[in-house]
C-alpha cells in the first residue's frame, strides 16, 4: 500500500478572487437599536468587518444569517446581487450554495439508516448496480460503501469531466466511472469526489423508491420550511430575487458574469439554491440535534454520526459525512463551503457554543469563505479582552519584513512569496493562490494566517538584525524561504558523506528514494513529493530540515558499505529501505551545454521546414474512466488546432493563430480566457518543448544537474511573460525531454494547480525528437495519458483549420 512520507505545505480549501466596492453600512446603522446591547455592538462590528473584507476581496454582494439558541439573531446583505441592475443583496436574495448541499445528503442518509432502509457500510452497488468500482485494496472483495462515498475516502479522484457538460445520462456517468483507476489506496486518504457523492444520493433514492430530488424535498426541505429552495437552475431562474454570478479578472479590473451551471448529473453533491433565511432553518435543525420548531426529524445521536470525522484531511482537520470538522482557537468547528460558477457559500456550526451562520456570495470562490469562520468566532464568541489582545504588546515595524522570499518546496519550485504591508497588517502572497492576511505575531513569534490558526509564518534575522528568511509552519512541518538578496552560498559537501548517495527502495511508497547532494548536505528525493534536505547527524540520525520528528539512520555492513536506511517518525522506526543502486552520476552543466545537448539551433531550423504537422492519437483520463481521441494540426511556432473529443462527456477545441485564440467547449458555456490563460495557450504549442525553446519563451535558464527515475538529468527553467515558469528535466545523455513541471491557471477565481507531465517513447520525426506517449498528472484530477498513433509532417491542412473566429 502506498503512503506519503511527509506532507508538503497544504493550502486551505479556497481560491483568491478580487471584487468591486459596491456596498454601504448605512442600512445597518439605521436599523440599530437606540440603546445597543453588547451583542448588537458585536454584530455591527462583524458586519463592518465583513464589508471591509468584501470590498478588499472584491465580492460583488453577500448575505449572512446568524443563528444562536435556535433563533436567527441577525440576517442582512451587503453589496449588489446584480451589478448591471444595481440590485442590492438582501436576506431574501437567492444564491446557489454549491457543495454546502452535501450535508443535506448526509442527513438524508442518516434518516434512511435510522429507518434501516440502508446501512452506513452497505456497498453502494447493492442499490446502484451500474456502478462497479475497483478500489485499491488488498481485499479483492472490497466495495465502496455509503460511508466511504459520503466521506470522500474511496481513493478515487474528482471525476469532474464526467458531469461538467451535463450532456451524458446518469447511467453513462456511473458505467464510465466504473472504469476509473484509483489514485490512492482505499480508505487511506481524502480525495474529493462529486460523482461518488452523487452515487450515494442516487442509491438512497433507489433504496427509498423515490428519486433523490423528490426525497430530499419531502424529507428535509419542506419540513424545515425552506420555502425558496430549489434544486434545478431552471426553477431558480424563475425567482426575481435570484442573484447573478460573477468572477473577477484581476488583469482587466472587470467583472465577468457567469451563467449558472446546470448540475443535473450531480444533484446530491451540490444543486441547492436558497436564501440565507432558508439555510438558517437548516442550521437551527443541526444545532437543535435534529429538531425543528419542536418536531423531531432525526434522532440526535444519528445526526451527530454525520459530524464524526471518517478520514483525515490534514493536520487537525477531518471529513465527516458532508462536513469538514476542525478546531479553531480551541473551539470545535463543523463547516462546509460551496463553489460553483459565479457563487460561493460557507455554512459553519460552532456546536459547543450553540452558534452557526451561513454566508452566501455571488463570486465563484473567495477567501472570505474560510476567513468568515474566524471573523464570526472572534466577533461573537471571543471575550473582549481576548479579541483585542493581538493589538497590544510591543510595536512591530512591518516594513522590516516586506520583501520577496524564494520558495523551493512541495509544489512551489522557483516561486516567490511576496510579503507586503497594508492597512497596518502583513500579507503573504502564495503563488497561484491568494494574498493571505496575517495576524500580529504571538508569544512564539509566529504570525498566524487570519483565516486559520493551522498555518503560520515566522521570520529569521541575521547577525545585523535584518530579516533574512521566512519560515512557513503547517502540520508540524517548517519550510524555510530565504529572502531575496540574503541567499546563503552552499557549504562544501563533506567527502565522507558521498558513501550515503544512492537509491533506496521504500516498501510503503513502492518507489525508489534517491539520496543526493543538495545545498552542501544530504537530501532525500521522494518521487511525487519533494526533495527533503537533512540536517547534519546527531547521535547517528539525520533529521529532516522541515521537522526534527522525521529522521533517518543509515546502516552499514562490516566493510563500511551503506546497505539500508531506517526511517523514524517521532522516535519510532517506520520502515527500512534497502539500498538498490547508486545515484546517477551528476553531470555538471551550463545553459550552452544543454542547448547543444538538445540540438536547439538545428531543431529550431527544423520547425521552420516541417510544414503542417498532423498528430493523431488516443486520450485516456485514467482517473475518470474516460477514453477518446485527440487530433492536432500545427504549423510554425504560432499556429495550432487541437481537438479533444470524449463525447458526450468532454469536447474541447482550442485554436491559436498568432494573437487570435479561440476555445470552444461543452464543459463551459462561455469559454472566455483570462490574459494569463491566453499567454499560456500560446506557449502550449504541441512542439514548444521539443525544439529551440528560445523560439517560444522569453528566457531560458540553467538550474542544476539532477536525476529522474535513475537517469541523470539537466534541469532548465523556461520563462514567458505573465505565466509561471516551467521546469524541464532533460536526459543528460540523449537530450530527450523527460518531464515538465508547471502551474495551470484554472481561471474564474480558482487557484492554479501544479501539473507534472511525463514524456516517453521518443522517436525521430523530421529532425525533432518527439514523445509518442505523454502522461499529465495533477492532484485533483489524477492522470491523463495521450498516445499518438501517427505524427506526420508536410501534410495538406484542411481549409480553415487555423481559423480562430
Amino acid at each position: 500500500m502506498r503512503r506519503a512520507l511527509a506532507a508538503p505545505f497544504l493550502a486551505p480549501r479556497l481560491a483568491a478572487v478580487l471584487a468591486l466596492v459596491l456596498g454601504s453600512l448605512a442600512a445597518h446603522r439605521a436599523a440599530a437599536a437606540p440603546v445597543p446591547t453588547q451583542r448588537d455592538e458585536r454584530l455591527i462590528s462583524l458586519m463592518e468587518e465583513l464589508d471591509a473584507k468584501r470590498q478588499a476581496l472584491h465580492v460583488p454582494g453577500l448575505a449572512i444569517a446568524v443563528v444562536q439558541g435556535d433563533r436567527v439573531i441577525h440576517a442582512d446583505g451587503l453589496g449588489l446581487a446584480d451589478i448591471d441592475g444595481q440590485t442590492p443583496a438582501t436576506p431574501r436574495t437567492v444564491w446557489a450554495i454549491g457543495s454546502s448541499s452535501k450535508a443535506f445528503t448526509g442527513a438524508l442518509a442518516a434518516m434512511l439508516v435510522e429507518e434501516q432502509q440502508v446501512g452506513w457500510d452497505d456497498p453502494i452497488s447493492w442499490y446502484l448496480p451500474e456502478l462497479q468500482l475497483k478500489p485499491d485494496s488488498d481485499d479483492p472483495k472490497a466495495q465502496v460503501t455509503f460511508r466511504d462515498a459520503l466521506s470522500h475516502r474511496s481513493g478515487f479522484a474528482r471525476m469532474g469531466p464526467l458531469w461538467a457538460s451535463g450532456e451524458a445520462t446518469p447511467e453513462q456517468v456511473f458505467r464510465t466511472a466504473s472504469n476509473a483507476e484509483p489514485v490512492a489506496p482505499f480508505r487511506e486518504s481524502f480525495h474529493y469526489n462529486n460523482v461518488l457523492y452523487t452515487a450515494a444520493g442516487d442509491a438512497l433514492g433507489r433504496a427509498a423508491g423515490r428519486p433523490w430530488d423528490k426525497l430530499i424535498t419531502r424529507r428535509l426541505l419542506k419540513p424545515l420550511g425552506m420555502r425558496n429552495a430549489t434544486l434545478d437552475i431552471r426553477d431558480a431562474q424563475k425567482d426575481k430575487h435570484l442573484a447573478l454570478g460573477y468572477t473577477w479578472d484581476d488583469e482587466t479590473g472587470e467583472f465577468m458574469h457567469l451563467p449558472m451551471r446546470r448540475l443535473n448529473l450531480v444533484q446530491p453533491a451540490g444543486c441547492i439554491n436558497a436564501t440565507v433565511l432558508d439555510v438558517a432553518q437548516w442550521i437551527r435543525f443541526q444545532l437543535a440535534g435534529g429538531v425543528i420548531d419542536g418536531k423531531r426529524l432525526l434522532p440526535a445521536e444519528r445526526l451527530k454520526e454525520t459530524w464524526e470525522p471518517q478520514i483525515a484531511v490534514g493536520p487537525g482537520a477531518g471529513y465527516a459525512m458532508g462536513w469538514f470538522v476542525q478546531e479553531r482557537n480551541g473551539r470545535r468547528v463543523i463547516e462546509h463551503g460551496g463553489n460553483i460558477d459565479g457563487f460561493a457559500a460557507q455554512v459553519t456550526l460552532f456546536p459547543d457554543d450553540d452558534l452557526g451562520y451561513v454566508l452566501l456570495m455571488n463570486t465563484t470562490a473567495s477567501p472570505l469563505q474560510q476567513l468568515s469562520i474566524s471573523l464570526v468566532g472572534d466577533a461573537l464568541l471571543a471575550e473582549p479582552a481576548t479579541a483585542t489582545a493581538a493589538s497590544g504588546g510591543e510595536a512591530v515595524r512591518l516594513d522590516d519584513f516586506v520583501g520577496d522570499y524564494l520558495a523551493d518546496f512541495g509544489p512551489f519550485r522557483d516561486q516567490v512569496f511576496a510579503v507586503t504591508a497594508k492597512d497596518e497588517k502583513l500579507h503573504v502572497d502564495v503563488p497561484g493562490q491568494m494574498n493571505y492576511e496575517l495576524k500580529p505575531p504571538n508569544e512564539e513569534g509566529k504570525w498566524l494566517f487570519a483565516m486559520t490558526d493551522q498555518i503560520a509564518v515566522s521570520f529569521v534575522k541575521d547577525e545585523d538584525g535584518s530579516v533574512a528568511a521566512l519560515k512557513m509552519h503547517q502540520g508540524g512541518l517548517t519550510f524555510e524561504l530565504p529572502r531575496k538578496g540574503h541567499e546563503k552560498a552552499a557549504a562544501a559537501f563533506p567527502e565522507e558523506w558521498r558513501r550515503y548517495l544512492g537509491r533506496y527502495r521504500s516498501p510503503g511508497l513502492e518507489q525508489d528514494i534517491t539520496v543526493l547532494e543538495k545545498n552542501g548536505s544530504l537530501a532525500l528525493d521522494v518521487p511525487g513529493q519533494m526533495v527533503f534536505e537533512l540536517d547534519a547527524p546527531k547521535d547517528g540520525r539525520w533529521a529532516f530540515r522541515v521537522s526534527d520528528q522525521l529522521q533517518v539512520e543509515f546502516a552499514s555492513d562490516g566493510a563500511g558499505q551503506v546497505e539500508s536506511i531506517t526511517q523514524y517518525r517521532g522516535g519510532t522506526a517506520v520502515e527500512t529501505w534497502p539500498r538498490v543502486g547508486d545515484a546517477p552520476a551528476s553531470a555538471a552543466g551550463d545553459l550552452e551545454a544543454v542547448l547543444k545537448l538538445v540540438m536547439a539551433d538545428e531543431r529550431g531550423r527544423a520547425i521552420d521546414e516541417l510544414g503542417v504537422v498532423h498528430m493523431r492519437g488516443t486520450v485516456r483520463m485514467l482517473s475518470s474512466g474516460l477514453s477518446g481521441t485527440t487530433d492536432v494540426f500545427a504549423a510554425g511556432t504560432d499556429r495550432y488546432r487541437q481537438v479533444l473529443d470524449e463525447s458526450p462527456f468532454v469536447k474541447v477545441t482550442t485554436v491559436v493563430n498568432g494573437e487570435a485564440i479561440a476555445v470552444e467547449s461543452n464543459v463551459q458555456d462561455e469559454a472566455r480566457l483570462t490574459g494569463k490563460q491566453r499567454r499560456l495557450a500560446r506557449i502550449a504549442h504541441p512542439l514548444s518543448l521539443f525544439t529551440d525553446w528560445r523560439r517560444f519563451f522569453d528566457e531560458v535558464e540553467y538550474v542544476e544537474a539532477g536525476e529522474l527515475d535513475g537517469r541523470a538529468t539537466q534541469v532548465v527553467r523556461l520563462r514567458a511573460e505573465g505565466v509561471e515558469p516551467i521546469r524541464l528535466h532533460v536526459d543528460a545523455e540523449t537530450g530527450d525531454v523527460l518531464q515538465a513541471d508547471s502551474m495551470e491557471p484554472l481561471g474564474r477565481g480558482l487557484p492554479d494547480i501544479a501539473i507534472t507531465t511525463r514524456f516517453e517513447d521518443h522517436r525521430d520525426v523530421a529532425g525533432l525528437r518527439l514523445p509518442f506517449t505523454i502522461s499529465s498528472s495533477n492532484e485533483p484530477a489524477g492522470t491523463t495519458v495521450v498516445r499518438y498513433e501517427a505524427i506526420e509532417t508536410g501534410v495538406s491542412a484542411p481549409e480553415g483549420v487555423f481559423a480562430a473566429d
